[in-house]
């Protein structure tokens, strides 16, 4: 509920921005595959990125990586808040964002899992990541 006490919009989210789904040239970058596109909430926005990073990077880097995005992507926002309340808000959509994440692919059906058959591992996955990266208060989190 505390989220919803920010007054940040929401805006039109991509829905299934994987890094699969960025895809970074010489010539630009483009982002693909908007089938999923919908209105939602901004801050869920980047959560597939990272959770599709996560694999591949250290914890450390991981959350270098979401310190530096969320730089970068808040100040799109200032008028609906100060520095440290888009801070704040953005970190109460982080385990709310992985928590719809997870729910949105419990939901796929049987016949798109089964010509995905990664997405069987993904909610138990995404679940884990969850419980180990959002139920330690802030403080013992970054002492780890």
């Amino acid at each position: 509920l505390e989220l919803a006490d920010f007054d940040i919009p929401q805006t039109l989210d991509h829905g299934d921005l994987w890094p699969s789904n960025v895809l970074v040239g010489e010539s630009g970058s483009a982002i693909i595959d908007w089938e999923d596109a919908r209105i939602g909430h901004p801050f869920f926005s980047l959560v597939p990125l990272f959770v599709g990073v996560h694999g591949d990077v250290t914890d450390s880097h991981l959350r270098q990586l979401r310190r530096r995005a969320q730089s970068a992507y808040l100040p799109a926002f200032t008028e609906f808040g100060s520095a440290d309340e888009l801070e704040r808000a953005y970190d109460l959509a982080q385990p709310l964002a992985l928590a719809e994440l997870a729910v949105r692919y419990w939901r796929q059906p049987s016949s798109t899992v089964e010509l995905h058959p990664w997405m069987r591992t993904l909610v138990p996955y995404l679940l884990k990541m969850l419980l180990d990266e959002f139920s330690y208060p802030a403080d013992l989190q970054q002492q780890q």
